[in-house]
């Protein structure tokens, strides 16, 4: 986790001057946002129409929370897109820049669902953010804006509060293992795609392989099917939970209102409030989802350059090592090269290869074929 966070730092470093715009544009709009409903309980409470001075104040809040939601999704959605791009840039000098057994060995079964997979997530997440971001500057503003209003009531509002969203965070934790676990089943099912298609004329041949690896895929897409509906459905009902928690929350206003003698203004602002914050709050609940799915993409993209880097030199490394390539080369001479594959595990077996002694000489056309000795037997 610390070196998620670290990469995290990274990315965003670049774009700290747009992603201060799109905060400092977000909690305007939430400040207008919260103005606008101060006025109107303002107006319901006198009993007047809007008009006069309170009309152009209204005008200019709109106004304000207009521009500045606008400059928000701007900004956030600049600096998602140019994070995606350079998530992408370095995945792929990354990969080509690690040894070649590296590559070999992580798989193409576990490489393609990063590439596209989880680097989409990643994107749709960016487009995510500018409205939760919003949705959460203008619960703020309204918290801020209860508690001037009355402090006694927002301190016993607050803590009814504070239970449902703890239950809430409990629930989505439980989701959260749900993504890891569909996640997992991605790179199976790539794995079984890659044998179909590598494997599509064998498979044609051998009726056993084919229904054993047809059967294999159904129990992988059902298990991830399981996984991911489970891990929704425990959002859903979470996002439900909470929405239920701010009507028992209006009737726990009311029903205190009737017990204290409390200001028929505080009432009707307590009330507003809270029936407005049902949507950004639910844009917040809704967001949640896809910020549990960009987390687990970007625990998988930061293993996978960690696995690049602990088996080669980092990228920007080799960039500055790489010497110029020779203008010309009439011949290649191997003299005893030899090569050993690591084996996995303990109990797999080694293959080693060599010594090989080969010149290739420019222009010459050779083929390499590998055959299998076959020790005979002893007369």
């Amino acid at each position: 986790m610390p070196s998620l966070v670290m990469n995290l730092r990274c990315l965003l470093r670049p774009h700290l001057g747009w992603i201060s715009v799109s905060v400092l544009t977000g909690l305007c709009a939430g400040a207008a946002t919260v103005g606008l409903l101060a006025t109107v309980n303002a107006a319901l409470h006198d009993g007047a129409a809007l008009s006069g001075s309170m009309l152009w104040v209204y005008l200019g809040l709109c106004g304000v929370a207009l521009l500045g939601r606008g400059m928000s999704d701007v900004g956030t959605n600049r600096v998602g897109q140019a994070i995606v791009a350079q998530l992408r840039k370095q995945l792929a000098a990354d990969i080509l820049h690690a040894p070649l057994e590296a590559v070999e060995r992580f798989g193409s079964h576990r490489l393609l669902p990063v590439l596209t997979q989880d680097v989409e997530i990643v994107s749709h997440f960016a487009f995510t953010l500018s409205a939760t971001l919003i949705s959460a500057a203008v619960t703020t503003g309204c918290l801020l804006y209860l508690s001037v209003l009355s402090p006694g009531l927002f301190g016993l509002m607050l803590a009814a509060l504070v239970v449902g969203t703890g239950l809430q965070v409990l629930a989505q934790a439980r989701g959260m293992r749900g993504f890891w676990s569909a996640r997992g089943q991605e790179e199976h099912l790539h794995r079984d795609y890659r044998t179909l298609s590598d494997g599509a004329k064998e498979l044609r041949l051998h009726r056993e392989r084919r229904a054993r690896l047809l059967a294999q895929i159904t129990a992988t897409v059902d298990a991830i099917r399981s996984a991911n509906g489970q891990a929704v459905n425990i959002y859903v009902l979470a996002k439900a939970f909470g929405a239920a928690i701010f009507f028992l929350l209006i009737a726990l206003v009311l029903a205190w209102g009737a017990w204290q003698d409390i200001q028929a203004e505080v009432l009707s602002g307590f009330v507003l409030i809270l029936l407005f914050l049902k949507g950004p709050i639910d844009q917040i609940a809704t967001g949640l989802p896809t910020f549990g799915r960009a987390r687990v993409a970007l625990q998988r993209i930061e293993e996978l350059r960690g696995y690049f880097a602990q088996r080669g030199m980092g990228s920007e490394t080799v960039e500055q090592t790489i010497a110029p390539a020779p203008a010309a080369m009439e011949r290649i001479e191997l003299r005893g090269v030899t090569y050993r594959f690591a084996a996995d595990t303990p109990t797999d077996s080694s293959f080693a290869l060599g010594p090989i002694d080969l010149e290739l000489r420019k222009g010459e056309l050779v083929f390499i074929v590998a055959t299998t000795a076959l020790a005979r037997p002893r007369s």
